[in-house]
C-alpha cells in the first residue's frame, strides 16, 4: 500500500503497486502520471494540472473530500475503470479521453462536470462508456463526444447547459 499525505508536485510518477492510497491533504500533479496496475483511491484532493494515464490494468476511485477533485492541464487519457463514490465531485477542466475497457461510474450522490476546453479540444466518452446515478454537468462552452453507451439511471441526471455541445456517435 501506497500512502501519501502531503501534495507532490513532480515531473512524472510510474505507478506499478497493486494499492495507492491518497488521502490527507492530497495530490497535487504538475507533471505526468502513468497508472500502469492495481486500484488507486483518491480520498484527499486531487488537483492536476499536468496528465493522468490510466491502464486498462489500473483503476481510480474517487472519494469525498472538502476540495473535490479537478483534473485541469492535458487531462486524463484511461482505458481503466474511474469510479465516483457517493458526495464525491469531479471536474474536469482538461480533456478526458475514455478508450478501450475505460469505463467512468458515478454513484448517487456525487458530481461530475465537464469544463470548456482550449480550441480544438473535446471530452471523449468512448470505451465502455458512463453510468451515473448521480450528477452530470456540461458546462457552457464544453465539446463532449460520446462514442460509448450513456446510461443515467435511478437519481441520476445529465445537465447539459446552455453553449455545451454534446454529440452521440
Amino acid at each position: 500500500v501506497q500512502t501519501c499525505a502531503l501534495p507532490i508536485s513532480t515531473t512524472e510518477l510510474i505507478f506499478k503497486n497493486e494499492i495507492n492510497v491518497f488521502g490527507g491533504m492530497g495530490l497535487e500533479n504538475k507533471g505526468e502520471m502513468d497508472f500502469l496496475m492495481g486500484e488507486t483511491l483518491f480520498s484527499g484532493p486531487l488537483d492536476s494540472s499536468g496528465f493522468m494515464n490510466i491502464s486498462d490494468a489500473a483503476s481510480c476511485t474517487f472519494g469525498r473530500s472538502q476540495e473535490g477533485c479537478r483534473i485541469g492541464g492535458n487531462g486524463m487519457y484511461s482505458e481503466g475503470d474511474l469510479d465516483v463514490q457517493s458526495n464525491a465531485e469531479l471536474f474536469f477542466l482538461g480533456p478526458l479521453s475514455l478508450d478501450g475497457g475505460g469505463f467512468l461510474n458515478i454513484s448517487e450522490g456525487a458530481n461530475v462536470g465537464f469544463g470548456n476546453l482550449p480550441e480544438g479540444q473535446i471530452h471523449k466518452i468512448g470505451g465502455q462508456g458512463l453510468e451515473s446515478f448521480g450528477r452530470v454537468d456540461f458546462f457552457p462552452g464544453a465539446e463532449i463526444e460520446f462514442a460509448g453507451p450513456c446510461d443515467i439511471d435511478g437519481t441520476g441526471m445529465l445537465n447539459v447547459t446552455n453553449g455545451a455541445q454534446v454529440a452521440f456517435d
